[in-house]
């Protein structure tokens, strides 16, 4: 004579939720490791994006231009600025001057102050990349070398100047 074993309702729940955390748990280095593979280029677009927008906006709508700025300082606070501190603080210090600098543009409705202060993000941000480049080369990390590349004036290649590939190449 064979015996089902029937389990309880909260017997049936409590494995569930044990193989749930089980998975969950199982997935968290993959996770993990895929937002350590982002390029800085992709915030460092959005935050240039956003400030060309904000820039624009100041000249009709001085609430969307600091929206845009509130944005675009948040992306900086959430990805960049962390990411930059440790290899180029002295990029670090100069975006957020700068950001500081946009604002106090924007209190003001200065248009060219509140451009050159954008350009001066921009700047801070391409040479922390070039520093965090350098470095990580440096120390052997060509992973790390390459997303940072990314960060970099990018121009259309004519047939009179090749583009520059020769970096991305060497990493």
């Amino acid at each position: 004579m064979t015996h089902a074993i029937r389990t309880s309702g909260p017997l049936r729940w409590r494995r569930s939720l044990t193989a749930f955390l089980a998975l969950l748990f199982a997935l968290l280095p993959i996770s993990a490791h895929a937002q350590t593979n982002v390029s800085p280029m992709m915030p460092a677009q959005s935050i240039r994006a956003d400030l060309s927008r904000a820039q624009i906006a100041l000249l009709t709508d001085e609430a969307g231009a600091r929206k845009l700025l509130e944005t675009a300082q948040r992306t900086y606070d959430g990805n960049l600025g962390p990411a930059l501190s440790g290899p180029a603080p002295e990029a670090d210090a100069r975006a957020r001057e700068a950001f500081a600098a946009a604002a106090r543009a924007l209190d003001m409705q200065d248009s060219a102050g509140f451009a050159a202060a954008r350009a001066d993000i921009w700047t801070a941000l391409l040479a922390g990349g070039y520093v965090a480049t350098e470095q990580a080369l440096q120390t052997g990390d060509g992973q790390t070398a390459q997303q940072w590349l990314a960060l970099r004036e990018f121009r259309t290649a004519t047939r009179f100047a090749r583009p520059g590939a020769d970096a991305t190449l060497a990493v």
